[in-house]
């Protein structure tokens, strides 16, 4: 999912599993930059929903949320980034 972002600019990522399975334990979801795909912050989880940050973005500029099921696990989720005070 890609968003813009601005230097020093705070957000959350809220992640919900709401079908199928996202393969077990320690599925990623991860913010990256969209300029080369390289990881600004990272969380794992074993369940059926995620949350990264509040964190803080370190550059204005594009960014993705990578979420990645484990293996062949497929499904669905909700998500919802929410830019935090």
């Amino acid at each position: 999912m890609p968003f813009n972002g601005t230097a020093t600019q705070r957000v959350r990522v809220n992640v919900t599993v709401t079908s199928g399975s996202f393969g077990g334990c320690n599925w990623p979801l991860q913010i990256r930059k969209a300029s080369d795909d390289s990881i600004v912050f990272s969380t794992t989880s074993c369940t059926g929903s995620a949350v990264l940050g509040p964190v803080t973005l370190p550059t204005t500029q594009g960014y993705l949320v990578f979420i990645d099921p484990l293996g062949i696990a497929t499904g669905t989720a909700d998500v919802t980034l929410t830019e935090v005070p």
